[in-house]
């Protein structure tokens, strides 16, 4: 059974919200279909930079993805709340 509490629960449940399916988040964050899958149901750990790509393409913070019980995350630009982790390639800062 799966754990609608879980992190992977969160991030099926915004990138249901924000209407991409499995395959477009995969695409868009630059992830295999079958990581976002395994992701999404519980059954695999997850790497810091996977978050930042998925919440990226979603166009939402990361905080976003652990913060299950807050819609103020979804609103805040990810610009005002983060900075990427140095040496990925989104550390344009």
């Amino acid at each position: 059974m799966k754990d609608e509490g879980s992190t992977g629960a969160q991030i099926r449940r915004l990138r249901e919200q924000t209407g991409f399916a499995v395959k477009e988040l995969a695409e868009g964050a630059g992830l295999d279909i079958d990581v976002v899958r395994e992701i999404e149901s519980g059954n695999q750990d997850f790497e810091t930079e996977e978050v930042f790509a998925i919440a990226e393409f979603l166009g939402i913070s990361p905080l976003a993805i652990f913060e299950h019980d807050s819609a103020m995350w979804m609103r805040t630009p990810v610009s005002a709340l983060c900075r990427w982790p140095r040496g990925s390639k989104h550390d344009v800062l």
